[in-house]
């Protein structure tokens, strides 16, 4: 595994010239400073310290980005197949998000309404995740699947309906054979993990940390600076519940909304039937802990709390004819939110 330093502050050369002497390829993104460094690489703490010394401070999680007063740092951790063999257990997610495979809500049964064309167009995907976490799949996945005998795995029917819309014309449902393809099921499991570590840092929507199991208003793992936290359990919970293959964890973790959906958990067999059958997915170790270890309080966390003494710098002054463009702000605001995997995607050879 090797973990990657990203910064991100939208200022050009001319603005800050500093920072890109510091590290002169930051200016190839195009609308602002990017550097994507090793962690270990000493240039990390200059940059930063530039940043800060300019009057910039490090954008907490849940603060929206202000481009005159902060930066962003995030770690990503890149995963090697090393990683990924030696763990025993995996959080797994599909590695395909397509928006066009839309759902608009479960009908009577709990079934995902799916819209018929998006299911058409994506034949060749293995496993697809739309706006939820529910994991659906194609019939021929289900088959590679359930041939390999997973304890714990479940596959819930879904139905497609006639349109996209959230009109009642549009919820008419349809046969597959209208469909033009075989079923997609969702994902699932008839076990539930235990909580999370104590020693995991869960925060609510509005950053109050709050104990494992709760999710009424919302449960986002926080670990430092990292762009992913990994999942912890204490070891002698889960071998309470061994074996499994395919489990849902007890926090429905992200933001609270009209369609909470607990993460998917899955064993080192499951892994090895994907890797053997060249299934593509995401995956991240999830690590078993001999006793909880409490999450740093909130003045340990720089992400959450940052210096207020009387000598931290005032906001940059900026020229602003030499500010980027409102085009470039926005460009800049896409390449900061892009989705950068914390886990390496692959099929096997």
């Amino acid at each position: 595994m090797k973990v990657i330093v990203d910064i991100f502050v939208e200022v050009s050369p001319a603005m800050l010239p500093e920072i890109f002497d510091i590290y002169p390829d930051g200016r190839s993104s195009g609308y602002g400073f990017r550097s994507e460094l090793d962690h270990a690489d000493l240039r990390n703490e200059k940059l930063v310290e530039c940043l800060k010394r300019s009057g910039f401070r490090r954008r907490k999680k849940q603060e929206r980005f202000l481009p005159r007063e902060h930066f962003t740092e995030a770690h990503i951790r890149h995963y090697d197949r090393a990683d990924y063999a030696s763990a025993v257990y995996l959080e797994f997610d599909p590695d395909f998000f397509d928006e066009n495979i839309q759902f608009s809500e479960r009908d009577a049964e709990a079934r995902l309404r799916l819209h018929r064309k998006s299911l058409r167009e994506n034949k060749s995907t293995d496993f697809a995740r739309a706006g939820i976490k529910a994991i659906l799949v194609p019939q021929r996945v289900k088959v590679v699947l359930e041939q390999a005998d997973l304890h714990n795995l479940l596959f819930l029917p879904t139905i497609p309906v006639r349109g996209t819309g959230l009109a009642e014309e549009c919820q008419t449902p349809v046969t597959w054979e209208q469909v033009g393809c075989d079923p997609w099921w969702e994902l699932s499991s008839d076990l539930t993990l235990p909580p999370v570590s104590p020693g995991m840092d869960l925060r609510d929507r509005d950053g109050n940390r709050i104990p494992p199991g709760n999710s009424s208003n919302g449960c986002i793992p926080r670990e430092g600076l990292f762009n992913k936290a990994e999942l912890h359990y204490l070891r002698n919970d889960i071998k309470a519940i061994e074996p499994f293959d395919v489990a849902l964890t007890f926090e429905t973790f992200g933001m609270p909304g009209p369609y909470p959906r607990p993460s998917v958990v899955v064993s080192q067999r499951f892994y090895q039937v994907c890797i053997d059958h060249g299934l593509s997915g995401t995956w991240v170790p999830v690590r078993l802990d001999d006793q909880a270890t409490p999450p740093p309080s909130d003045h340990e966390d720089d992400t959450l709390v940052e210096s207020t003494s009387d000598d931290t710098p005032a906001a940059p002054v900026i020229d602003s004819t030499k500010s980027l463009s409102l085009t470039q702000r926005f460009k800049g605001w896409l390449g900061l939110t892009r989705s950068t995997s914390e886990s390496e995607r692959f099929r096997s050879p």
